[in-house]
């Protein structure tokens, strides 16, 4: 029995059905499949079991019975980190410093959003799963592990609500993989989401690369590894924090990314101590050679802690933007605006509203604060 699979390089997933009328276990096909993409590699999976590498033309040993193959491509992870950027000024076009940004493609789906294949949403099932090229309404929950998104661009209406999500990684979810993504609420206001990327049931190996997410509240939330994405917390919702970044007792890496946050509260990067609860402090917070701009604090290593206990912090070679016309001190908030309100170099005098960090430990061992700058003259910024 032979089947011919043809499909072009955005389709993430096929599948075909061979009935074996045998009464032994014995070889089948072989089936043939190809990719419009010039060196494509593949991975199959028989029976709903985990995908592996195969290579056409391909025949799998089967029992007598029905079964089911699934071909799909192989997506080969191309993740890296530039060095830190020396260049000043570039809160008003992080592109032009080499940092990620949606419209230089560096951040986001690879292809525009209207061009993909409609998708409404969608649940990732398969080990091995790769969900490639789709422009999908309703977002994605993911519940087998080894799970990769790739030139997605993942829309959810959220409604402005608590609790609303675009992407979930549902427990036992291990080593799911986001790259070259677009991740958003329908709009900022009233089809906003509280979190773009969900990890709350903390599902180890969790990696978003090359990302674009925005009209988000808390938009990356639980431990991941965040790198070359460009993340803005530009959602209104009602009663809600504002965090580029939330986790609590957790590990998190943010690498070379773009981190924004319009509003006077809470932060970039907000990791908690016991959901608020405190005590010794847990968290394990790496940020290096990102751009950081707004929130109240900029950063957060362990909020609400009432000690250093085991946290490990490694903050180097970030530039934090700053508004440049005359500070304005507001004695019922206690924070600190321009002027002028917003500008080209920033949205507050101070980084955040209030300030740059705090609820962090600066000294110590495992504690590490260094080269980290101010984005319009590349002045020291101190912990």
């Amino acid at each position: 029995m032979r089947h011919l699979l043809l499909f072009a390089g955005a389709l993430a997933l096929l599948a075909t059905t061979a009935v074996v009328a045998l009464g032994a276990t014995s070889a089948v096909g072989p089936f043939t499949f190809a990719s419009g993409v010039p060196g494509t590699t593949f991975e199959c999976s028989v029976d709903n079991g985990a995908y592996k590498t195969c290579s056409s033309p391909y025949s799998p040993t089967l029992a007598a019975g029905a079964h089911t193959l699934r071909v799909q491509e192989k997506f080969v992870s191309t993740t890296t980190t530039p060095p830190p950027t020396s260049a000043n000024h570039c809160f008003s076009s992080p592109q032009a410093c080499g940092y990620p940004y949606p419209s230089t493609a560096s951040a986001g789906a690879s292809s525009a959003c209207s061009s993909l294949a409609s998708s409404g949403p969608v649940t990732a099932s398969s080990q091995g799963q790769t969900i490639k090229g789709l422009n999908i309404v309703g977002g994605v929950t993911v519940t087998a592990s080894n799970v990769t998104l790739a030139n997605d661009c993942i829309t959810t209406n959220g409604g402005g609500r608590s609790g609303s999500r675009v992407v979930t990684i549902a427990n036992g979810a291990t080593a799911t993989r986001i790259e070259h993504s677009t991740i958003s609420g329908s709009n900022s206001t009233s089809q906003s989401v509280e979190e773009a990327l969900n990890n709350n049931y903390s599902q180890p190996g969790a990696v978003a690369d090359h990302d674009y997410i925005y009209n988000c509240g808390e938009c990356v939330h639980g431990p991941w590894k965040l790198t070359n994405s460009y993340v803005t917390s530009n959602a209104t919702i009602s009663g809600e924090h504002y965090e580029d970044i939330y986790c609590s007792d957790a590990t998190f890496v943010a690498e070379h990314d773009v981190l924004i946050n319009p509003h006077e509260q809470t932060a970039n990067l907000f990791c908690d101590t016991r959901g608020g609860g405190g005590g010794a402090a847990d968290n394990h917070i790496t940020l290096t050679n990102s751009l950081l701009a707004g929130g109240g604090f900029s950063v957060y290593t362990d909020g609400n802690s009432s000690s250093v206990g085991s946290s490990t912090m490694t903050v180097t070679g970030n530039r934090f933007a700053r508004c440049l016309t005359a500070s304005v001190y507001n004695q019922g908030s206690g924070g600190t605006s321009c002027a002028g309100g917003p500008d080209s170099n920033g949205y507050f005098p101070k980084g955040g509203y209030f300030g740059i960090a705090a609820d962090i430990y600066c000294s110590g061992a495992n504690q590490v604060w260094t080269n980290n700058v101010w984005d319009d003259n590349g002045a020291t910024v101190g912990c």
